[in-house]
C-alpha cells in the first residue's frame, strides 16, 4: 500500500506549501512496517529532524516535508498542528485503520474489523432528510482492490448508480486494475463490500469488474456480479448544479474508525479551478478511504463524488474536493 505525498493534486496526500515538491515522498507499507521514502524532493524529507532517503517509522515520529511537519500515529500521518492533545482515557486499540497493526486485511478480515468497531462510528451525522439516510448508507459500498492471492492492495468507496448492478467510484481507486501502477502490478481484482441492514458495516462481498473509466475526470463505473437485494436502492442524480452554500452530506468508508461507514456533513464552499477539471470545495471532512463515495444534497440526490482532501499547512484546516456529478453522467452516457 503506497500513499503519495506532494503539492500536486494527483497525490494521495496533497500539501499546499511552496516548500513541498510536486511529488515529494511516499509512505509505503512493507509487511507489518511503514516506511517514508523521499522522491528526490528539493527541500527534503526529515524524520525526527534528520534528513532521510528512506526510513522506517514508529509511532510518534515527527515527519517533515520541506517546512510542513506531521506526526506518525495510528499508521497514518497527522498534521502536527492538528494532533489532538493526549488524555488519560484508555485507547480503544491499535487496529484503527486495519493497516500496519499485525492484521492481514482481506475480504473476511474487513468484515470482522467493521463489526468490532461499530461502537466507534461517532462521526455518523444524520441531518436533513432522516428517512432516506439508511437508503443512502446501504447504497454506499466499500471498494477493495486485491491481488491474485486475494490479499489487500488498497480500498476506497463507491455507490450504486442507475441500477443495483452498477457502482460508481473514482478512477484513482481502481487505477491498478486498468493501468500498470508501480508496486501494484498484481492488483487486478475487485471485491465490493455491501452493508448489513443497519447500513453501518460491511457484512458480505461480491465480485466486480471495471465497466469503463475516465482518468482525467477521475470517475469510473464497475459492474457487479450476483448481487440481488431488493432493499438496495441506487442513489438518484440531482438535476442542475448545486449552489454556493447548499448543504451536502458525504458517505463513505474512510480508514478512520476501522473502515466502517461514516457520514459527514457541510456546505458547498466554492470551486477549485486550478486543474483542467473544476472541482467543488467543501469544509466537510474527507479522509483516506472516502474517495469515490457519494456526495448528496439535502434531499439525498447525488451532486458529486468525494475525491481528495486539500491540506493547506498555513491554514491548518483541510478542504475537501468533490468531483461534480456531470462528469459521472457523461461516463454513464457512453454506454451502449
Amino acid at each position: 500500500m503506497i500513499t503519495t505525498i506532494g503539492r500536486s493534486r494527483n497525490n494521495t496526500l496533497q500539501i499546499n506549501d511552496e516548500s513541498v515538491s510536486g511529488s515529494h515522498a511516499r509512505l509505503e507499507k512493507r509487511g507489518e512496517t511503514y516506511w517514508i521514502c523521499d522522491a528526490s524532493s528539493t527541500n527534503g524529507t526529515f524524520v525526527n529532524g534528520r534528513r532521510v532517503g528512506e526510513a522506517q517509522l514508529s509511532k510518534g515520529d515527527a515527519v517533515r516535508f520541506g517546512d510542513v511537519e506531521f506526526i506518525f500515529e495510528q499508521n497514518q500521518l497527522v498534521l502536527a498542528s492538528q494532533r489532538p492533545p493526549k488524555t488519560s482515557e484508555p485507547e480503544l486499540g491499535t487496529n484503527r485503520s486495519g493497516r500496519g497493526t499485525g492484521l492481514k486485511l482481506t475480504k473476511a478480515s474487513v468484515v470482522a474489523v467493521s463489526v468490532a468497531v461499530a461502537v466507534v462510528v461517532s462521526l455518523l451525522v444524520i441531518r436533513g432528510n432522516r428517512d432516506n439516510t439508511l437508503d443512502l448508507a446501504r447504497a454506499t459500498v466499500l471498494v477493495m482492490v486485491l491481488d491474485g492471492n486475494d490479499e489487500f492492495c488498497g480500498f476506497g468507496s463507491g455507490f450504486l448508480i442507475g441500477d443495483s448492478q452498477t457502482v460508481a467510484t473514482n478512477h484513482h481507486v481502481i487505477a491498478s486494475v486498468v493501468e500498470s501502477v508501480p508496486d501494484e502490478l498484481e492488483c487486478k481484482n475487485l471485491a465490493i463490500g455491501i452493508s448489513d441492514e443497519s447500513g453501518l458495516r460491511v457484512d458480505r462481498f461480491v465480485d466486480a469488474q471495471v465497466l469503463r473509466s475516465d482518468k482525467k475526470a477521475d470517475v469510473a463505473l464497475l459492474k457487479l456480479f450476483e448481487l440481488e437485494d431488493p432493499e438496495l436502492r441506487p442513489i438518484p442524480i440531482a438535476e442542475g448544479e448545486p449552489r454556493l452554500g447548499d448543504a451536502i452530506r458525504i458517505f463513505g468508508y474512510p480508514e478512520i474508525g476501522g473502515v466502517s461507514l461514516t457520514v459527514t456533513d457541510g456546505f458547498l464552499g466554492g470551486i477549485d479551478e486550478s486543474e483542467s477539471v473544476p472541482l467543488y470545495k467543501t469544509a466537510a471532512q474527507i479522509a483516506g478511504g472516502n474517495s469515490g463515495g457519494p456526495v448528496v444534497d439535502e434531499k439525498g440526490r447525488l451532486v458529486g463524488l468525494a475525491a481528495a482532501a486539500y491540506l493547506d499547512s498555513e491554514e491548518v484546516e483541510s478542504i475537501g474536493l468533490i468531483i461534480p456529478v456531470r462528469y459521472l453522467v457523461a461516463l454513464l452516457g457512453q454506454g451502449g
